[in-house]
């Protein structure tokens, strides 16, 4: 992750499922540190296998492995925004659940890099900024190469 302008909050967006099966444990919620974003019953009971977003500036214990997991896996992305921790955690998590044509509810996976990628293919641009609005910088991999979302389409860096 680059470095970012001082006044932001410095954030990694993990898959709790891949942190789970590299580490062999859960990430566990810690007030102002970790938040899941399965927050509401019955997602909640399985928030350890869905999404959490890390404050890094407060969790220098899972850092280390939060860039291991990194290289290891499609399971990280970094997110700088100016809002906190749990206010940005509800605001991604409203997007998590979408209704299909047939009426059925899915999963949608937008914080999986290889998802955050073709967002623009997948969504309208109002969906995409909807996603992005409350996001200063969002810099995942894909593929070996570092990408940007800035409430805007991609860049490569």
């Amino acid at each position: 992750m680059r470095k970012y302008a001082s006044g932001l909050n410095h954030y990694a967006l993990v898959c709790g499922l891949q942190y789970e099966r590299i580490y062999g444990k859960e990430i566990c919620y810690m007030k102002n540190i970790t938040s899941p974003l399965f927050r509401q019953f019955p997602d909640s009971m399985m928030a350890w296998a869905g999404p959490w977003l890390v404050d890094l500036k407060k969790s220098a214990d899972l850092l280390a492995e939060i860039y291991k997991l990194d290289s290891k896996a499609p399971a990280v992305s970094w997110i700088a925004s100016t809002h906190l921790l749990d206010k940005l955690a509800i605001h991604l998590a409203s997007f998590l659940n979408v209704t299909l044509p047939d009426d059925k509810v899915a999963l949608f996976r937008f914080y999986d890099p290889r998802v955050l990628k073709n967002l623009p293919e997948i969504l309208e641009k109002e969906q995409c900024e909807s996603i992005v609005s409350m996001v200063d910088e969002w810099i995942y991999k894909s593929e070996g190469n570092c990408y940007s979302l800035k409430r805007k389409l991609y860049e490569t860096i």
